[in-house]
């Protein structure tokens, strides 16, 4: 409960998560880390709203602030099977980029 707590305190407090694009309703199906850092989850439902160059996945960026609350809700949400609802904000190289989760995805 304090998670979910703490994900919408950061979402009500960020500017930037209510400037962009918010997707719809998905479950997570897998997620991808690398050693230096790379994050990549795949949902259900794709959406490709900055038409980056390769939509097959979504990526975190590793450099945000954020990035471990953020990656902590992508295995939480995984492993409960919840829905969630992204935030989209451009492309980090070739795929969308995510900047924020909500969960359940009620956005």
């Amino acid at each position: 409960m304090m998670f979910k707590v703490l994900v919408v305190l950061l979402l009500l407090t960020s500017s930037n998560a209510m400037a962009f694009k918010w997707g719809a309703k998905t479950k997570i199906t897998g997620y991808y880390v690398y050693a230096d850092g790379e994050a990549f989850i795949n949902v259900e439902t794709k959406e490709n709203p900055d038409n980056c160059a390769d939509g097959s996945y979504l990526v975190l960026d590793n450099k945000s602030p954020n990035f471990n609350v953020l990656y902590s809700t992508v295995l939480t949400a995984y492993a409960g099977q919840q829905t969630v609802t992204l935030n989209y904000s451009g492309c980090l190289g070739r795929h969308p980029k995510i900047i924020s989760i909500a969960v359940p995805g009620v956005w």
